[in-house]
């Protein structure tokens, strides 16, 4: 399944183009979080058969936020990606950061563990790799290509706009 793609439309009575997201898709999120579940049940298989029932007594509880924890991880991964606004790209991550289109100097497709991921190389020799759009053996996305040359039109649309501006 391939990543999602948000299109935010503009507004027309200001003139502002709308915004392109990327994030992980369900079957990502799934993929990613998956071995997490794993772990949580084995554990809490082990402990009920050497120990009883997994919520009996006091340390059963434990489990809960452990599992608590899992699920929340699932669910942050659709907060995780990339946002094409034509200020420049928002990187949703741990934090979230903003790189002008004046700024970068290059995108390109990387090789990334097994994965194939964008890279935008900015002014200062700063290299940023995106969670999303991302193509590999788990996270097939036929249309990977696609999103990179959508990434290099914005950037090549609108890094020209804002020197025009500037």
């Amino acid at each position: 399944m391939a990543d999602r793609v948000g299109l935010v439309a503009g507004d027309p009575e200001s003139g502002r183009p709308g915004q392109v997201r990327f994030r992980a898709s369900r079957r990502q999120a799934l993929v990613i979080g998956l071995p997490f579940c794993l772990i949580a049940a084995i554990v809490a298989g082990d402990y009920c058969l050497t120990s009883g029932p997994v919520f009996s007594g006091n340390s059963g509880w434990l489990y809960l936020p452990v599992l608590a924890m899992v699920a929340a991880a699932m669910c942050l991964q659709a907060r995780f990606g990339a946002t094409l606004t034509p200020e420049g790209v928002i990187v949703h991550g741990v934090r979230r950061r903003t790189i002008a289109w004046q700024d970068v100097t290059a995108i390109r497709a990387e090789e990334y563990t097994t994965n194939r991921v964008v890279a935008i190389y900015e002014l200062g020799h700063r290299r940023t790799r995106l969670r999303y759009p991302t193509s590999g053996g788990l996270f097939g996305d036929r249309e990977f290509d696609d999103k990179l040359q959508l990434i290099q039109g914005w950037w090549a649309r609108y890094s020209r706009n804002q020197l025009r501006a500037g």
